[in-house]
Parts: C-alpha cells; structure tokens; sequence
C-alpha cells in the first residue's frame, strides 16, 4: 500500500459496514480483517 495515515472516519465505517472503500491517496481497495 501507500502506508499513508486513513482518516479516522473512513476507519470507523470501515469497521461497522461491509462497504468496499478505497484509499484517498493510492485508490487501492481497503478492509478490516479481525483476527
């Protein structure tokens, strides 16, 4: 990736839907895996 810093609020949907998002910098396809 980009390793760029994602905006908390992207992070927070991220968690809670099951949306694809993509990164604002690089445009790659972000998830949240839970371990």
């Amino acid at each position: 990736g980009c390793y760029m810093v994602i905006p908390p609020k992207i992070f927070t949907e991220l968690l809670k839907s099951e949306k694809l998002f993509t990164c604002p910098n690089c445009g790659r396809y972000l998830f949240y895996e839970s371990k």
